[in-house]
């Protein structure tokens, strides 16, 4: 009998699907403009989306967030502020992931944001125009909560090469004014400079839609944010077409992982390329494939990773398959 690498079914999470961030809609539109006409099978499948986070810092202490935690930021945060160049990923180690990117034509999305303020990065302007260099047919984003935003900022950024500016606001509606004023000034549309309504009560999860646990990072009973002790029987997409990349050059499965409890490998020892396409993603794309979260740090996460990217397992099933010796 053949040997599947993947477990097709159907999947006991269909309830989970009702509720669909905007943003990640979005993003899966994008997401299908940005994959190639032909595939070739013979090829491990690129991701779509490269998610950095840029620097260890965040000026924020929001409740629905690791940073509000003392103990977490005691633990995850070296000591030295933000002069502290540990803080902040090298510039040569980033053009060098770009340059990788061009070899192999990437042109999907490119978004500065996971668990830090990408504005107290020390380089952001100078990314970006790497990016553009190097990717030109890619979506550079950048998600902030725009403590640090002026119109010279916004300007700049965008005569950068950034694509899409997206602001979280968390002080209340009467904010929105000024950061509409700021996109109207900068003469950019909504879809080029989007606000975000971040300040909603606890009940109605901050805005933000699906709240996950942030992999165990984050646990907030009162809105039925818990800890998980038995791994989810859930399958997950989001190691089939993204990943996200640590100011330590260390290479995360997702962006729910906040205490970091599984490295992927590290771009300053090797390529992007290689490690995307490395036996350990290998592993857990077949465990995730399968509604198998028995691994850290998915036995600790809640997370609904099925409201895209579904189509890649299919594409990886392909490739896995391909690899496999012929019987004579």
């Amino acid at each position: 009998m053949k040997e599947d690498f993947f477990i097709h079914g159907t999947s006991n999470d269909s309830n989970l699907l009702g509720v669909i961030d905007p943003n990640v809609a979005r993003k899966d539109e994008y997401k299908k403009i940005f994959e190639p006409e032909e595939i070739n099978v013979n090829e491990p499948p690129l991701f779509s989306w490269i998610e950095f986070n840029l620097v260890g810092l965040c000026n924020r202490r929001c409740d629905f967030c690791p940073w509000s935690n003392p103990e977490w930021r005691s633990d995850h945060v070296p000591k030295g502020g933000s002069n502290n160049d540990v803080l902040h990923l090298p510039i040569e180690v980033y053009e060098g992931i770009m340059k990788d990117l061009n070899k192999v034509g990437f042109k999907g999305g490119i978004i500065y944001s996971a668990f830090s303020e990408p504005f107290l990065y020390n380089h952001l302007e100078e990314v970006i125009k790497i990016s553009k260099k190097q990717c030109p047919e890619s979506r550079i984003e950048v998600v902030t909560n725009g403590d640090f935003l002026t119109i010279d900022k916004i300007n700049t950024l965008f005569k950068a090469g950034l694509t899409r500016m997206d602001v979280s606001i968390y002080d209340g509606p009467d904010k929105v004014k000024h950061f509409q004023d700021l996109r109207i000034e900068s003469g950019l549309n909504k879809e080029q400079f989007h606000i975000r309504e971040r300040w909603y009560a606890p009940e109605e999860h901050f805005g933000i839609g699906a709240i996950s646990n942030r992999a165990g990072a984050n646990i907030m009973p009162e809105i039925n944010v818990n800890k998980i002790t038995t791994a989810l029987e859930r399958k997950c997409f989001y190691p089939f077409y993204q990943l996200i990349v640590d100011y330590d050059g260390g290479v995360l499965l997702c962006n729910h992982d906040w205490d970091k409890r599984l490295s992927m490998g590290n771009v300053k020892e090797t390529s992007i390329i290689d490690i995307w396409n490395s036996k350990k993603y290998k592993e857990v794309r077949g465990n995730l494939a399968n509604a198998d979260r028995n691994h850290s740090p998915c036995d600790r996460c809640d997370a609904n990773g099925m409201m895209m990217g579904e189509e890649f397992v299919g594409k990886w099933e392909e490739y896995y398959e391909g690899e496999k010796p012929t019987k004579k």
